[in-house]
């Protein structure tokens, strides 16, 4: 199983919302092997994919939700319900999306 740890909840940062951590530790809690990585190191999740184990795996994988997109971290750490402000910021996001689907 693979798991996005980017925390961030839709009411802010994780951990003023709710605290996870030691999050591998509760779940190897349950009877899970963990393993956790950098979500953004493609090779280093490919290679714990492969990991043959006798339990339940996990793959906790920490990112940064606005890695590679400046226009959200200015915004950092609110990144959920986005109301435009006005017309221009409207047209900044919209640029800014016409730029990523290129």
């Amino acid at each position: 199983m693979i798991v996005d740890v980017n925390l961030n909840q839709c009411d802010g940062p994780m951990d003023t919302v709710m605290k996870i951590e030691p999050l591998a530790d509760r779940i190897r809690a349950f009877g899970w092997n963990v393993s956790v990585l950098d979500g953004h190191d493609i090779p280093a999740l490919l290679n714990a994919a492969k990991e043959e184990t006798n339990n339940p795996h996990m793959l906790l994988c920490y990112t940064d939700p606005v890695r590679g997109l400046p226009i959200l971290e200015e915004r950092k750490p609110i990144l959920h319900y986005l109301r435009f402000t006005g017309a221009d910021e409207r047209a900044k996001y919209e640029k800014a999306y016409q730029e990523m689907v290129k």
